[in-house]
């Protein structure tokens, strides 16, 4: 039975780029918070982009780490309410596992 967790981030704004804090790793972090891991879907999705947007790459390899082995990823933008059909994997190149 699959289980369908829905968790939100925001990003943080800092001065300091580096100290910035990502939506997506806001979201992670709830989820591990909630004893969540190896997560079969992720789905980044981006309500007021024009189009999908690819997390930074700190965030994708923080993600990546905590997904299941044969986990996948999607990039969707968000209108209106519905998901796009325009997707596609937040990460491409994945580590070996």
């Amino acid at each position: 039975m699959r289980r369908w967790l829905g968790l939100y981030g925001t990003n943080v704004e800092n001065r300091s780029y580096g100290l910035t804090a990502c939506a997506e790793r806001n979201a992670l972090a709830a989820a591990i918070g909630a004893g969540k891991r190896n997560f079969g879907l992720i789905i980044v999705a981006t309500p007021d982009a024009e189009y999908p947007v690819s997390p930074c790459g700190a965030c994708r390899q923080v993600l990546s780490e905590f997904m299941a082995r044969r986990g996948r990823s999607r990039i969707r933008k968000l209108s209106e309410g519905s998901h796009s059909h325009n997707d596609r994997p937040a990460f491409p190149l994945r580590r070996a596992s």
